[in-house]
């Protein structure tokens, strides 16, 4: 997936404007891969026993936790690195952004960033790092607040969920059926 996007995000243009909270669906694999790296590597120690897989020179559960936690920190920074991309992007574009379902992709995939946060603070025992993890979550409730009014009004004023007014519109028309049936 991110050798296509990277290659698109290289040889392209950005999405246009309504398009570019989508970008933040990079963030969403590496965040949670990272969440997973890191929640395995703080469970290892305790939960595999010091002879699994036969090894008795090295305990696996630590020989899992020096792999994972490096690895975890890795793919959130990947997924950090996406946001921002992501953000910079928005920040340009924002006079020419009007709501679309891709807004949704503002919350979702930071959901991921911001629990790998959390467990990245919680495995270094970082105070700071679970604050920032905190505040995170803060800001991804309000913007998930902000989201779901938006997508409320949107279907109340029929301008999402509505035929001809959804970003996938040619869809809605019919477009692509008749080839469907050709075939």
């Amino acid at each position: 997936m991110y050798s296509v996007y990277l290659t698109r995000l290289i040889s392209r243009e950005m999405p246009i404007e309504p398009k570019r909270p989508a970008m933040f669906v990079a963030v969403g694999p590496a965040a949670y891969t990272s969440n997973a790296f890191v929640a395995l590597a703080y469970q290892a120690q305790t939960t595999l026993p010091p002879n699994f897989l036969g090894m008795t020179v090295v305990p696996c559960g630590q020989l899992w936790y020096a792999f994972g936690v490096p690895v975890g920190i890795f793919l959130w920074l990947l997924g950090f690195w996406f946001a921002a991309v992501a953000c910079v992007s928005i920040f340009f574009g924002r006079k020419k952004m009007h709501f679309t379902l891709n807004y949704w992709a503002f919350v979702f995939p930071n959901v991921g960033l911001t629990i790998a946060t959390i467990q990245i603070g919680t495995v270094l025992n970082s105070n700071g790092i679970k604050a920032v993890g905190s505040a995170m979550t803060v800001i991804l409730v309000a913007v998930w607040l902000v989201v779901a009014v938006l997508t409320i009004k949107g279907v109340w004023t029929r301008q999402v969920l509505w035929p001809g007014m959804d970003e996938d519109e040619e869809d809605v028309e019919g477009n692509g059926i008749e080839e469907e049936k050709e075939a």
